[in-house]
C-alpha cells in the first residue's frame, strides 16, 4: 500500500484530550495495543492501531506522543500526503478521519458503510480510494462524500494506486485486481498463487509486488500484466511488502517478528534478524532518508538504517514479555515477574522487574533462561519468584532475595516442573503449587530453605493457592479441582461444586475465613460463604477466560482475562459489570489492588496498567461531571449540566446517533423515591422512573439503548449496562454538541440522596449533504427529489427522474449505513417515477434514502417525527 509519496515539515500539533482516567499504561513504551500501519514523511511520522490508536513523532521516531481521537475502534491505516498536507485515517466499522493541515486538526467523514476498512490510498492528497473486505470506496472532493464503487469481486485486503483513475487490489486466494476507469469495468489478473495476499504495493516506474500468506511474495515487472512467484515458505504469512524506487530495495514483515529483505530486484529474498518475535503488520520507507521502519504487535516499532548491513532495532525498548503477576507492598515499591518463549524451540526468557516510583518507572533486575510464573514479596526487602525453565521440559525454578531483589538466589525446589504459584503469609510460612500433570503442592516453615511435598487427592493440575492464616487455605486447578485445608496443607479435602460444567479454575482469592472466590475458563465466577465447603456459581454475559481475581474487601471485587477483560463488583461478586480496559484482543493475567482506588493489572507484551480511581475510566470521547455532590432533598429537583464540545473533532454537520450515560454514581437511601431524565435540544426522556423496588443508590451503572436487561429487571445498588426507561434513540439526528442536562425528582418525602458523578458518551456521524451528491466528473443522468412531506411520521412519497434504461434500485438506510427497506428493485425505462413510503413503524429521526441507476447514484435525506 502507498501511503506516502513526498516530504512537508508538518505543523506543531494541537490536541485537546478528553476524560482520561481509570487504567493507565506504564509499560511498554507509551501504549501496549498493536499498531497496524506507519507513515513517514521524513522526519514527521504517524501510525495507527487498535482502540483508536493514533501516535506521531517528529524527531524520526525517537519519540511519539499519542493523539486523541475520541474513538475506540481500531485505526487499520494512514495516508499522509507531503505537500498538500491532506492525509485519511480508515478503520472498523467504516470510520474515516481527514486532515487538510498535516495533522493539526481531524475531522469524521462519513463512509456510508459499516464494513470494516482497511486500508487507504491517494496521489498527492485527491482521488482518494478506500477497500474493505467487501467494498471499495472513491472520493472527488477528499472526503466530503464517499461513492461506494460497485465491484464484481470480494475479499480485499489492500489497494494501491497509480492514477486517479486506475487502482489495484489484492485478496484471498491470490485476487488481484484493476480499474482504469474509476470502477466502472475491472480486470483480474492471473496470478501464480491460490494463497491469500494481504499487502499490495504498485510503483507507476517500477515493479508491482504483493505478499500474503506462507511467505509468498510475487512480482510484475510489465505493469501488472504478468506475475511471477519470488517466495514462499510454510508457516509464516507475511503483512506488508514495500519497494523503493526501480529497481531498489523491498522488505516484507509478518507473522513472529520475520522481515524478508532483496536487494536484487527479487532475483533473491533473505531473511534477516529481526528484534522481536511479535507480528509485524506494516513497513515503509523514511520519505527523503533511507531509514525503514516496521510497526506491529504491542505498539512495537522497529527501524534500520543504512549501510546495508546495519540491523533493526526496537525503538523505545521497553519489556514486552508476558507479565504474570505483580506484587506492591506500597503505592510506590513493587515487583512484576514474567517471560516469553524465544523461538520455535521453546527457549525461554524470564524477567523480573522492580519499581520504587509506582511504575511510572521500572528497572529490570533480572533475566535468565526461565519463564517466571508468579513472585511474593513479605516486606521491602524480603520475596520470591517462581517459574520454569528448561527448553523441552520445564523443571521448577524457586528464587530468593532479601535485599528486594538486587540479588536473587535459587532454593531448591521438589517440584519437578513448572511452578505455577507463590504464596507466603511471612518470612516463614508459605506454598508453591504446580500445574504440571500431577498438581504438585509443597509447603515451607523456614523460608523456603527446605520444601516439603503435601498430597494432592486428585493428582489434577494446581494452578493457584491461597491461605488466610497458617491452617487455613485453598488450591484450584483443572477438572473443577478446588482443594481446601485447614491444618497448613497437611490434609487437603476436595470442596463440594455446585457448577455445570467441568472447570479449570485458575485463582482464587479469601477476604477472610468465610468468604472467598474462584474465576477460570469460560467466564467461570463460583463464591463462597462457608470457608470453601460448597460454591455457588454465578451467572454472567462474560464467557472470556478469567485468569486472575481480587477483593479488597468483603464487596469490592476485579476479574481479569482474556482480550483485555477487566470485570468489576460492588456486591461481593454476585453480579459483575465491565471495566474499559484500553486493551484490545491481548490477554491479562492478573490484577492486584492496595485499596479501593490503587491497583495494576499485567498481561501479553509487556502489558502493565495502573488506576488511581478503582478502574472507572470511561471510553474516550466521555464527558465527565464528577465530585460534584448535588443534594437529592425531598420533593425537590436536582439540575446539572455537562457541555459537550468536540474541540476539533466536530465543528457542524455532525449529528448523533446514540448515546450511553454513566450514574457514577447517585446515592440515594430509597431509589424508588426519585426520577431521573436527560433533556438535550428541547428533547427529554426519562432515564430512571421510581423502579419498583426498595433499596438504595445507582453505582457505576450504565444506560444504553444497547443493552439487554431493562433497569426494572435489576436489584439495588444498581450497577453495570441496563436500558433506560425510555429509549435514547428519541435523540437521534440532533447535534451532539452543547447542553445535556439531567433533572433528579425526589418525588415522595423522608428520604435524600446526592449527585455525585454522571458522564455521557455521544456517538455521532457526519450529516449527508443532499443537496451535493457525488457527481462523478460529468452531469449525472438521473434525479432524486427531495420527499414529500418531510418530516413526516406516516407515509411520504419519493419522486425520481432518470435518462437511463437499466435496474434501478431505491432503498432506505438508518444513520448507521444499515439497510432498512428496498422500496424497488426492478429494471425501469428511462422516465419519471416515484415510490411511496411508510414510516409509520421507524424510531423517530433522521434516514437516508438513495436511488441507483446501473452505475449512477444519488442519495438524500429525510425525517421521521
Amino acid at each position: 500500500m502507498k501511503k506516502t509519496i513526498t516530504f512537508l515539515l508538518l505543523f506543531l500539533f494541537g490536541n485537546t484530550s478528553f476524560s482520561q482516567e481509570g487504567w493507565h499504561w506504564q509499560n511498554p513504551y507509551l501504549q501496549g495495543n498493536d499498531l497496524n500501519s506507519i507513515v513517514m514523511n521524513g522526519v514527521v511520522g504517524w501510525a495507527v492501531g487498535d482502540l483508536g490508536t493514533l501516535m506521531r513523532t517528529d524527531d524520526s521516531g525517537l519519540n511519539w506522543e499519542l493523539v486523541d481521537l475520541g474513538t475506540s475502534e481500531n485505526l487499520n491505516c494512514i495516508y499522509m500526503a507531503g505537500v498538500a498536507s491532506r492525509g485519511w485515517i480508515v478503520g472498523d466499522h467504516g470510520i474515516i478521519f481527514y486532515t487538510d493541515d498535516a495533522g493539526e486538526k481531524w475531522t469524521k467523514q462519513h463512509s456510508g458503510t459499516q464494513e470494516d476498512l482497511y486500508a487507504v490510498t491517494a496521489i498527492t492528497g485527491d482521488c482518494p480510494w478506500i477497500c474493505g473486505h467487501d467494498v471499495v470506496l472513491k472520493s472527488y472532493n477528499q472526503g466530503e462524500l464517499w461513492e461506494n464503487i460497485y465491484c464484481p469481486f470480494q475479499n480485499f485486503w489492500d489497494i494501491d494506486q497509480i492514477e486517479c483513475n486506475e487502482v489495484w487490489l489484492c485478496g484471498n486466494q491470490g485476487l488481484i485486481i484493476s480499474t482504469k476507469d474509476n470502477g466502472v469495468t475491472w480486470q483480474s489478473h492471473p496470478t501464480p498463487t491460490t494463497l491469500n495476499l494481504l499487502s499490495i504495493d504498485v510503483d507507476p516506474n517500477g515493479d508491482y509486488r504483493a505478499c500474503g500468506n506462507q511467505s509468498v511474495i510475487i512480482r510484475s515487472s510489465d505493469g501488472g500484466v504478468t506475475w511471477v512467484q519470488e517466495n514462499q515458505a510454510p508457516f509464516i504469512n507475511m503483512r506488508s511488502v514495500e519497494t523503493r524506487g526501480i529497481g531498489g530495495p523491498a522488505y516484507a514483515v509478518g507473522d513472529k517478528g520475520h522481515i524478508s529483505e532483496t536487494r536484487d530486484g527479487g532475483t533473491t529474498w533473505t531473511d534477516i534478524e529481526s528484534p522481536t518475535i511479535y507480528q509485524l503488520k506494516d513497513v515503509c520507507f523514511q520519505a527523503l532518508f533511507d531509514a525503514v521502519y516496521a510497526v506491529g504487535w504491542f505498539g512495537q516499532v522497529i527501524k534500520k538504517e543504512e549501510p546495508v548491513d546495519a540491523g533493526f532495532e526496537v525503538m523505545n525498548k521497553k519489556p514486552n514479555h508476558w507479565m504474570m503477576e505483580s506484587d506492591f507492598i506500597s503505592a510506590d515499591t513493587g515487583w512484576v515477574v514474567g517471560g516469553e518463549s524465544m523461538d520455535d524451540e521453546g527457549t525461554k526468557e524470564g524477567v523480573i522487574l522492580h519499581t520504587t516510583d509506582g511504575g511510572t518507572t521500572w528497572e529490570i533486575q533480572r533475566t535468565q533462561a526461565a519463564f517466571f510464573n508468579s513472585v511474593d514479596f513479605i516486606n521491602k526487602n524480603e520475596g520470591w519468584a517462581v517459574g520454569g525453565s528448561g527448553i523441552q521440559f520445564d523443571e521448577g525454578v524457586i528464587l530468593h532475595t532479601t535485599n528486594g531483589g538486587q540479588t536473587w538466589v535459587a532454593q531448591s525446589n521438589p517440584i519437578q516442573e513448572s511452578v505455577n504459584k507463590v504464596f507466603f503469609l511471612d518470612e516463614n510460612t508459605g506454598w508453591v503449587v504446580s500445574n504440571d500433570w500431577w498438581g504438585q503442592i509443597a509447603h515451607t516453615t523456614n523460608g523456603g530453605q527446605d520444601w516439603i511435598l503435601q498430597t494432592n487427592p486428585t493428582t489434577n493440575p494446581i494452578v493457584d493457592v491461597f491461605f488466610i492464616n497458617p491452617q487455613k487455605g485453598w488450591a484450584v486447578g483443572m477438572d473443577s479441582t478446588i482443594l481446601w485445608t485447614v491444618n497448613g496443607g497437611e490434609t487437603w479435602q476436595r470442596a463440594l461444586i455446585h457448577g455445570t460444567n467441568n472447570w479449570y479454575f485458575r485463582s482464587v482469592f479469601f477476604i477472610d475465613e468465610l468468604h472467598g472466590w474462584t474465576t477460570g475458563v469460560y467466564g467461570i465466577i463460583m463464591l463462597t460463604n462457608d470457608g470453601g465447603l460448597t460454591w455457588q456459581e454465578i451467572r454472567n454475559d462474560y464467557s472470556t477466560n478469567l485468569y486472575s481475581v481480587f477483593f479488597i474487601d468483603a464487596m469490592n471485587g476485579w476479574a481479569v482475562g482474556e482480550a483485555g477483560t477487566i470485570l468489576r463488583t460492588i456486591d461481593g461478586g454476585y453480579t459483575w459489570f465491565q471495566q474499559y480496559s484500553g486493551i484490545y484482543g491481548h490477554d491479562l493475567a492478573s490484577i492486584l489492588f492496595l485499596d479501593r482506588k490503587t491497583g495494576w493489572v499485567t498481561g501479553r507484551g509487556g502489558i502493565i496498567k495502573r488506576t488511581d480511581n478503582g478502574g472507572f475510566w470511561n471510553e474516550p470521547g466521555t464527558f465527565l461531571h464528577h465530585g460534584i455532590n448535588l443534594p437529592i432533598q425531598d420533593n425537590l429537583t436536582t439540575l446539572d449540566t455537562i457541555h459537550v464540545d468536540f474541540p476539533w473533532i466536530v465543528k457542524g454537520g455532525y449529528q448523533l446517533t446514540g448515546l450511553e450515560i454513566m450514574l457514577d454514581s447517585v446515592l440515594h437511601s430509597r431509589v424508588s423515591d426519585i426520577g431521573i431524565t436527560l433533556s438535550h435540544h428541547g428533547v427529554t426522556q426519562t432515564m430512571v422512573d421510581q423502579v419498583a423496588t426498595t433499596g438504595s443508590d445507582f453505582l457505576w451503572l450504565r444506560l444504553t439503548d444497547e443493552a439487554t436487561r431493562p433497569l426494572s429487571e435489576g436489584v439495588p445498588p444498581f450497577s453495570g449496562e441496563h436500558k433506560p426507561d425510555q429509549p435514547f434513540s428519541a435523540f437521534t439526528g440532533l447535534d451532539p454538541e452543547g447542553d445535556w442536562i439531567i433533572e433528579i425528582q425526589d418525588k415522595n418525602p423522608e428520604h435524600s440522596g446526592v449527585l455525585k458523578a454522571w458522564g455521557i458518551k455521544p456517538f455521532y456521524d457526519k450529516i449527508l449533504a443532499a443537496e451535493d451528491p457525488v457527481v462523478p466528473e460529468n452531469e449525472t443522468p438521473i434525479r432524486l427529489f427531495q420527499n414529500a412531506p418531510n418530516p413526516f411520521s406516516g407515509m411520504t412519497q419519493i419522486k425520481w427522474k432518470s435518462d437511463l434504461s437499466g435496474i434501478t434500485s431505491l432503498k432506505v438506510f438508518n444513520i448507521h449505513g444499515q439497510e432498512i427497506r428496498t422500496l424497488t428493485n426492478r429494471f425501469l425505462s428511462k422516465g419519471e417515477y416515484s415510490e411511496e413510503f411508510d414510516g409509520s413503524p421507524l424510531s423517530p429521526g433522521v434516514y437516508y434514502y438513495r436511488l441507483q441507476v446501473g452505475s449512477h447514484w444519488l442519495t438524500k435525506k429525510c425525517v421521521v417525527m
